[in-house]
């Protein structure tokens, strides 16, 4: 199933709820639309990618919203309201969101600068979150889980005169903090 948002400013109507977050089922070269949702309170309009996760019973859908929230929606229970997993550090700030089977990772970035966050992805609500890297020459992007505990993403390092976009993978360390390595 392929997912995205679309008209952040839905008007409002009979439909105003169904406008924000659609998917399609790919298969081979048919197209299938199936379901769409999202909230009608105007805090939860999407202001990232969106992401999806599984498990054995349902499957979700995380994104960082207008009021400074990484929310999750479930598929199969889509009456239920989105729930608040954590708050964001700077509510002003932009992002990305990735997940893997422990945790939600996502980026704030203001300015010149980008931090990196993450929460566990079970547990009780709302979430503790952990600054797990920092980037102070650039904003981060192009965020990914790597299946194995890692998030990797892209930002600039500063090289003699200006910059070079490089890749950069956060892993925990073994002993409570994280180790980065940079890849040119």
């Amino acid at each position: 199933i392929l997912f995205w948002s679309s008209n952040l400013s839905c008007p409002g109507g009979e439909f105003a709820t169904t406008c924000k977050i659609k998917s399609i089922s790919i298969t081979g070269l048919e197209i299938f639309p199936t379901s769409r949702f999202t909230s009608s309170v105007a805090d939860n309009d999407i202001k990232s990618n969106i992401v999806s996760h599984s498990d054995p019973s349902n499957v979700y859908f995380y994104w960082l919203n207008v009021g400074g929230a990484l929310v999750r929606k479930e598929l199969y229970w889509r009456e239920r309201p989105e729930e608040e997993i954590a708050m964001k550090a700077n509510v002003s700030s932009t992002g990305e969101v990735a997940v893997d089977d422990n945790y939600i990772y996502w980026t704030e970035n203001v300015g010149s600068t980008g931090n990196l966050y993450r929460v566990p992805s079970t547990g009780e609500l709302p979430r503790t979150r952990q600054l797990i890297a920092s980037s102070t020459d650039s904003q981060i992007s192009q965020l990914k889980a790597d299946g194995a505990g890692g998030v990797l993403y892209v930002a600039d390092i500063n090289i003699i005169i200006c910059c070079e976009a490089v890749l950069h993978r956060v892993t925990p360390n073994g002993s409570g903090g994280f180790d980065t390595q940079v890849t040119s």
